[in-house]
């Protein structure tokens, strides 16, 4: 059963993110038809080795990607609810030799911040593309890590109680989530963590 997003459809739009050929840009145009009552069918034809991400907005300032991600060639379709206000989508592609399947371009963290794709757009509601989405400088995987919210700024937070913000702890290297015994917020080395992971 192919998701489907509950969202007024008046206006549409397309764009892509990086840079595209004239030949991608007439390869990889969306198509809108009218579905069953009150919905959409956007199509598009895909080009091998691309992964495509679906985003819609209101305003065209606040993007939010849809619980879908399309991978490589042959046709593409996502449905929409639509009612009279307007709805802005567009598709966000990303081209990585090394993924050759849909199941690695949904296990693949094209941002590095310790979640898969598919969890940032399915579950988490966070930026795949984006690495800390709230802006609090800790990376959204660490931030699920830990239980914060990688939507809600969690870098004045001490989450492990020992004088030093989230953030003061993950810019120098530790964790957040171990304090620290001593007590001692200027000379702590009992919690380093690896950072390598995000």
């Amino acid at each position: 059963m192919k998701p489907s997003l509950k969202f007024s459809v008046a206006a549409l739009c397309l764009t892509f993110s990086g840079v595209l050929s004239e030949a991608d840009a007439l390869d990889e145009q969306m198509t809108f038809i009218p579905w069953t009552s009150g919905n959409w069918k956007s199509e598009w034809p895909g080009v091998a080795q691309r992964t495509y991400f679906y985003q819609w907005a209101h305003d065209l300032e606040t993007w939010h990607y849809a619980p879908f991600i399309a991978f490589g060639a042959g046709g593409h379709e996502f449905f929409m609810e639509s009612s009279p206000h307007k709805l802005f989508v567009r598709l966000h592609r990303h081209d990585d030799p090394s993924v050759t399947t849909l199941q690695q371009a949904k296990d693949a963290d094209f941002d590095g911040d310790g979640l898969s794709n598919w969890s940032e757009v399915f579950s988490e509601g966070t930026l795949p593309f984006g690495w800390d989405t709230d802006g609090d400088l800790i990376p959204d995987g660490l931030e699920v890590l830990l239980g914060s919210l990688p939507l809600s700024n969690s870098a004045a937070g001490d989450d492990d109680g020992d004088g030093m913000n989230n953030a003061e702890e993950y810019l120098a290297g530790r964790d957040p989530a171990l304090a620290d015994p001593v007590g001692d917020a200027s000379a702590r080395q009992l919690d380093v963590f690896n950072l390598s992971a995000f």
